[in-house]
This record gives structure tokens, C-alpha cells and sequence, in this order.
């Protein structure tokens, strides 16, 4: 097993730590859900949800999944094609851009 501190010092920065853990998600979750797709309607969008939202993150996560997309907890300029947000203050705007 590895030692936690041999873990920090694969990663390059906290991007590449994020999307580890991000990918890890998916992968368990994409085996645990493959079987209840519906369509590959929203193939090749990944969202990530900002904030409140109506319907809430867990139908927005479980709605995309069905339909062949993906979801990731943290933002990600390299895997995050659409942002879900109800209301967004100019910083965000700029850190998403």
C-alpha cells in the first residue's frame, strides 16, 4: 500500500489531483449505471453545477448519466464543456472563461 505522502508527490498540482479523483468517480459510476442508459443524446458534454439549481444536482447528475453524458464535482478548464448555475457573480464568470 501506498503511503499518503508518495500519493501528493505524484501529482503535479491540484488540477491533476481533482481530476484523478474525478475520474475514479466516473469510472465507478459509469460501471454501476451503464445498464440503465436510455440514449447517447448528451455524448461528449460534461457538466458541472454551481450553486442551487432546480431540478437539483442529483437529478441533473442522474439525467445526464442516462443519457450518455458525464458529470464532474470539481471544475476542470479540460473536461467541463457546460457549467449549470442558476445565478453566477462575475468572478466565476471570469475563472470559468
Amino acid at each position: 500500500m501506498q503511503d499518503s505522502s508518495d500519493n501528493r508527490q505524484a501529482w503535479k498540482s491540484r488540477d491533476d489531483y481533482f481530476e484523478q479523483k474525478n475520474r475514479k468517480l466516473r469510472e465507478k459510476y459509469h460501471l454501476d449505471h451503464e445498464s440503465q442508459r436510455k440514449s447517447y443524446i448528451f455524448r461528449n458534454v460534461t457538466i458541472h453545477v454551481d450553486g442551487y439549481t432546480q431540478p437539483g444536482i442529483v437529478e441533473l447528475r442522474q439525467m445526464i448519466y442516462e443519457h450518455g453524458g458525464a458529470y464532474e464535482q470539481y471544475f476542470s478548464r479540460r473536461l467541463v464543456t457546460h457549467v449549470i448555475a442558476t445565478n453566477l457573480p462575475h468572478s466565476k464568470i471570469r475563472e470559468y472563461k
